[in-house]
């Protein structure tokens, strides 16, 4: 493999970092030296072999970060969506005749109507927002589902479902 024209194979391979120089060092008293003192006496040594072979460098590298990971692992558990407060109220007439039932569903994370799922039949109500709320109510009556109307008050963020008793 031969490289650049600055040097041999092996100081290309030393620059790259495949391979480590090695530099010798005279042992001189440096009990008595103070640390400035060494790094200078290191220094003009580096300085020395550099300008006896102006290719041997010493290479300086910044640290190396630790990188994020590319792919994020996102836990698969689902969170089970909850139960809203209600409250349902049968509604009689002044001769104490079954009229109609009022339910009303307390949504505090619903912003929209849009975001809410419901379905009425004969003998219970459904009413989903998905991942947030889950509400299956039994019925304590039959109803008409033709006459269920429902109104959302974004202010409140209520729910409120009317459905005539049959």
């Amino acid at each position: 493999v031969w490289c650049s024209p600055k040097g041999s194979p092996d100081q290309f391979k030393c620059r790259l970092g495949f391979q480590k120089q090695h530099y010798t060092f005279k042992p001189t008293q440096t009990v008595s030296q103070t640390p400035h003192s060494l790094l200078q006496q290191l220094s003009s040594q580096q300085s020395g072999k550099q300008e006896e072979n102006p290719t041997a460098q010493m290479i300086c590298r910044p640290a190396e970060r630790p990188t994020k990971n590319l792919i994020q692992v996102i836990s698969a558990t689902s969170v089970e969506p909850q139960k809203p407060e209600y409250q349902l109220e049968v509604k009689t007439n002044t001769e104490g005749v079954l009229r109609s039932l009022e339910l009303t569903v307390e949504l505090p994370k619903v912003r929209t109507v849009s975001e809410c799922q419901l379905r009425v039949s004969k003998e219970d109500v459904l009413l989903e927002v998905v991942d947030v709320y889950h509400l299956l109510l039994e019925l304590p009556v039959t109803v008409n589902e033709d006459t269920a109307s429902a109104v959302f008050n974004k202010k409140k963020q209520r729910l409120v479902l009317t459905v005539d008793v049959l």
